[in-house]
């Protein structure tokens, strides 16, 4: 039987390792970071690193066609 990794796992690795991450708000349309991350399939997270950017984005949201997003 052949596990399937989670969704996130590239995200919660990263997390356990020490990155920052960050969470993205389709209600605000802004990424803020987070601290203790739930890891819901529905949320979208990135890795922020603080020399080169960011890296490592699900996707981009703003593709989203989503109720209340703008």
């Amino acid at each position: 039987m052949t596990k399937t990794p989670h969704k996130h796992a590239p995200f919660i690795k990263a997390w356990a390792d020490g990155e920052t991450i960050e969470c993205y708000s389709r209600t605000h349309d802004i990424w803020f970071r987070e601290f203790f991350p739930d890891w819901a399939n529905w949320n979208t997270y990135r890795i922020l690193d603080a020399e080169q950017g960011i890296c490592g984005e699900d996707f981009n949201p703003r593709e989203l066609d989503l109720p209340g997003h703008r």
